[in-house]
């Protein structure tokens, strides 16, 4: 029967008024929920290349997709990566640039629950100053300046591709090919790895918990391209132990000095969903 509810809120040295400020949210106890973090409140997209963001979803009770997308992103300025799939709890995006540009945007998460839409803003870590403007996390500064040295793209790619998903059998791999191109006057190897959106299970060792290899998406090896060449394969392995879900993967490229010992620059694919299936049955 209870139908108003007084909050009071104190401040601990006893000050208050208009100017100070707090933030009271008011949710269903055992709802289900989410929210975004961000490790960075700025990036900076090269201009004809890529860099990535890793989101992590805090998820409470709900383990359905987030829709992500950018408000209020500059002219010149591409995201890829739209989604985090059913079940992961990292979220995979690029931004390139094709012109410079700066702007101030907001990575918004978006999903359906139980038939009601929630919408959460993505969160930079905490600073001094939002102790006071909290609304200042929710704030990406992004900047598209320089020229890449090095452009990195599924070989195969065409107008639909970074959202074309790659189907891999349990216990099986598959291929991928990745472009690369160059600056001018640009000349060494690039080292390509696989980057995956899945959260690694861990497993007990001597006491100590560490990555569990036998479950991890992972690339077969680390691919070098020689300097004269544009195109290299990298294979993904997914081994049996692996969850029956869908993630994100992209393809770092890093450009290394003659004797390969120092990364001159690095880059990355768009990213691409990966899904993981059953063999068909016989």
């Amino acid at each position: 029967g209870v139908e108003t509810i007084v909050v009071a809120v104190e401040d601990l040295v006893g000050g208050g008024g208009h100017d100070f400020v707090y933030r009271l949210s008011i949710v269903p106890a055992g709802g289900k929920t989410f929210s975004l973090a961000m490790p960075q409140d700025a990036i900076i997209a090269p201009v004809g290349g890529r860099t990535l963001v890793r989101i992590a979803a805090n998820r409470a009770g709900y383990d359905g997709p987030i829709r992500l997308r950018v408000a209020r992103l500059p002219e010149g300025v591409a995201m890829s990566g739209g989604e985090i799939p059913q079940g992961i709890n990292t979220g995979l995006v690029t931004f390139g640039g094709t012109q410079a540009g700066t702007g101030l945007v907001a990575l918004v998460g978006e999903a359906t629950i139980d038939g009601a839409g929630h919408v959460r803003q993505a969160q930079a870590p905490d600073f001094d100053l939002a102790q006071t403007q909290p609304w200042l996390r929710e704030e990406l500064a992004i900047s598209a300046a320089g020229n890449s040295q090095l452009t990195a793209d599924w070989a195969n790619a065409d107008a639909a591709i970074d959202v074309a998903a790659i189907n891999v059998t349990v216990g099986g791999k598959a291929a991928v090919a990745v472009k690369i191109v160059r600056g001018d006057g640009v000349a060494g190897p690039v080292r390509l790895s696989l980057v995956t959106s899945q959260t690694v299970p861990k497993k007990k060792v001597d006491n100590k918990e560490i990555d569990d290899p036998d479950k991890a998406l992972r690339a077969e090896a680390v691919i070098m391209i020689p300097p004269e060449a544009s195109e290299g394969a990298i294979s993904i392995l997914a081994p049996a132990g692996i969850a029956r879900l869908a993630y994100d993967v992209v393809v770092q490229a890093e450009l290394l000095s003659a004797d390969g010992k120092q990364v001159i620059a690095t880059t990355y694919t768009a990213v691409r969903r990966m899904s993981i299936v059953d063999a068909a049955a016989e």
